[in-house]
């Protein structure tokens, strides 16, 4: 479960700004609403879900951007020198794009929380450090500056020994590796945990990416997973009787039942078949469809994020999702909500972020204050991070979805009357 994310120069953040996901004291409106909060160590507790306001423009895409960079980088900042190009700094103040972008993150994963982050630029890693805790106090486990890398031997043996097993002419801690990544690779313990609580964020941009659909799909080979999501999409009320996966051997037959030409689907991997009474044979048949060529824009983003809702709620995993109302019905945005915060539905604590212009979740009768964040540009063009319940004078049971569109918390589109002239 993610504690919070930190970030700065990068894109259209400049200062470091941190988008907090650690649960406030503060009285919620209803008891209920303590549902969405989760105890975790040293007496801080996480929050099941985040939602991000603001304008079009003000960063929400850039924060979460940044957090899927992170993801990437630590992933794969051995196995694809190019990773570091994704590394964008801010651009409109002549200085920030000589130095070099910040990320870190705390996190808890396995009753460990870990605060973890780097300075990097396109070229190499400036900096990197490591902290934990499994009680009140934090730990420095190791530190880097450039090339050098100190350990605390106290609570992270495994360091030294990391750094000694390097071949200073093969396997030197180069400038664009992370020793985060090193680590995993000489299977530190410590290391490998860090590495196993970051790989379980998964981030879906507003628009769909290649790689993400290709990983939903894949998923949908599955069986069980075909039959959740065939049972997800009925609870929402897309009538689909099966979903058929043309690459998987037992779908074969049923993809000729359902009268589907595999030949014409190309690139479609994801079939509905739907049962009908033939009036003509006077049986019950199935014909299918591929889902991409045939289905709405709405039901195809469904079911490419379903596969994604489903395995957060059955691993405990974080589910960042950008432009959340894309395409999706407001009640059905509330019910997904509503999945994440209640404890029958989400029994291993798994966490949603997500960015929105969908109003209607404001309702202090389903978010509570420290829920909501909001990102808006400066003066200078810079993107700032604050929360509902950083702002002294919000009640509990204000209504926050009307005081928001009227201004009161900022980050709203400051627009006059629209003209379009020669």
């Amino acid at each position: 479960m993610i504690i919070s994310f930190s970030i700065g120069n990068f894109r259209s953040f400049r200062e470091v700004q941190t988008f907090n996901l650690a649960a406030t004291n503060k009285k919620p409106r209803y008891s209920f609403q303590n549902d969405s909060v989760v105890p975790i160590v040293g007496g801080i507790s996480g929050l099941k879900v985040k939602v991000a306001y603001g304008a079009n423009g003000s960063g929400k895409s850039n924060l979460l951007m940044g957090l899927a960079t992170f993801v990437t980088i630590c992933k794969k900042s051995i196995s694809e020198k190019k990773i570091l190009k994704k590394v964008v700094p801010f651009l409109l103040d002549g200085e920030s794009q000589d130095k070099p972008t910040f990320f870190e993150l705390e996190f808890d994963h396995e009753e460990v929380v870990y605060r973890y982050g780097f300075e990097v630029d396109q070229e190499k890693f400036h900096s990197e450090w490591l902290f934990a805790r499994s009680g009140a106090e934090e730990n420095m486990y190791f530190e880097r500056e450039g090339n050098d890398v100190i350990f605390n031997d106290e609570v992270f043996p495994e360091g030294e020994k990391i750094n000694q097993s390097l071949n200073p002419k093969i396997d030197a801690l180069d400038k664009d590796d992370l020793f985060l990544s090193l680590g995993v690779i000489r299977k530190s313990n410590v290391l490998t945990s860090v590495m196993a609580g970051i790989s379980k964020i998964t981030v879906v941009g507003g628009v769909i990416d290649e790689h993400i659909r290709d990983l939903a799909q894949d998923a949908l080979k599955d069986p069980q997973a075909r039959k959740l999501t065939l049972k997800f999409l009925r609870q929402i009320g897309i009538k689909v009787d099966s979903i058929i996966h043309p690459e998987h051997e037992d779908d074969q037959e049923l993809l000729k039942e359902a009268k589907a030409d595999i030949g014409e689907l190309g690139e479609s991997k994801i079939i509905f078949a739907h049962a009908y009474f033939n009036k003509k044979s006077k049986q019950k048949e199935f014909y299918g469809w591929p889902v991409k060529e045939m289905e709405s824009a709405g039901t195809q983003r469904l079911v490419l994020l379903a596969p994604f809702i489903i395995s957060a709620i059955l691993k405990g995993e974080v589910l960042v999702i950008d432009e959340f109302e894309a395409r999706l019905h407001t009640t059905l945005s509330r019910a997904i909500i509503e999945m994440f915060i209640e404890p029958d539905s989400n029994p291993n604590h798994a966490q949603l972020i997500v960015a929105t212009h969908d109003t209607n979740l404001l309702s202090s009768n389903l978010l509570r204050r420290d829920q909501v964040a909001f990102v808006q540009r400066n003066e200078e063009g810079a993107s700032e991070i604050f929360s509902l319940s950083d702002i002294k004078y919000v009640r509990n049971d204000a209504s926050h979805e009307k005081d928001y569109l009227s201004g009161l918390y900022e980050a709203v589109p400051n627009i006059e009357r629209l003209i379009v002239s020669e």
